[in-house]
């Protein structure tokens, strides 16, 4: 028995050599390997006008004090935002219009905050955790440059694509 119990704590020993005490598997950084990203740089506020848009984002019905990260191409956009969803309107207080200058996305967060994002390739995915649940989207542009994202059980999202703009009461 002793020396089970001594093996094991060779085993133990062993499985946490080379990684720092920061870096050990923690609840709450488990979703840390999802969130280390490509890098996103800040840039100062320009609005993106209707010509320019290239993508509309828009966070609709059915969040309630919903802890959300988002990411585009692998690029954290934003983390940990609180979300909840106006009943009256079926919207939240995010939104993102992005805008493409040959090989950097850029997105602004409610025309006040830019982040601008290097991607290399052509296609469009959405990476959003919604309470640590991770849901993914490829986009298809020719259905349209409108999104909406609404939430639905287990945190699952519903992605709606429009080639017009969603209206609000």
């Amino acid at each position: 028995m002793t020396k089970y119990f001594q093996l094991f704590l060779i085993l133990l020993t062993l499985s946490a050599c080379g990684q720092k005490e920061n870096e050990k598997k923690r609840p709450e950084n488990v979703n840390e390997k999802f969130l280390k990203s490509e890098q996103a740089t800040e840039s100062q506020n320009e609005k993106i006008s209707d010509e320019e848009l290239y993508l509309n984002i828009d966070f609709q019905d059915f969040f309630e004090k919903d802890k959300i990260s988002f990411l585009i191409n692998n690029c954290l956009v934003f983390k940990n935002e609180i979300l909840t969803s106006d009943k009256s309107i079926g919207l939240t207080n995010i939104f993102l219009k992005i805008k493409k200058e040959d090989t950097i996305l850029v997105v602004s967060i409610n025309d006040k905050k830019n982040i601008k994002c290097k991607t290399k390739n052509t296609t469009l995915v959405l990476t959003i955790l919604v309470n640590k649940v991770e849901n993914i989207f490829t986009l298809d542009l020719n259905k349209g440059k409108y999104v909406g994202l609404e939430k639905t059980n287990n945190n699952k999202l519903v992605l709606n694509q429009s080639q017009r703009q969603f209206e609000y009461d």
